[in-house]
């Protein structure tokens, strides 16, 4: 179910990526290490979240807007999720 949780995340983020740069959206094939403890799926997140951030001062630069402090949401959101399918 974490691989699941894991793997949606870096799709979303694909699609993401695709859609500000203004390609066709398409799906890649994704060649992504299994996160086999809870401290790496955690970093994963993390990682998600870093290039995230970056793709949304694409938009800002353009005149869109995004959230104030996206990372306080992700901290409580996704990573209180990934502990309901990796409880401590």
């Amino acid at each position: 179910m974490g691989d699941r949780f894991i793997f949606g995340n870096a799709y979303l983020l694909q699609d993401v990526k695709q859609r500000v740069a203004g390609e066709t959206l398409h799906w890649q094939r994704m060649n992504m290490p299994f996160a086999t403890t809870r401290a790496e799926q955690v970093a994963l997140i993390r990682q998600f979240c870093t290039e995230m951030e970056e793709e949304m001062r694409k938009p800002v630069a353009q005149g869109g807007q995004v959230p104030d402090d996206p990372m306080s949401i992700i901290e409580v959101e996704q990573l209180s999720g990934i502990s309901t399918y990796f409880p401590l």
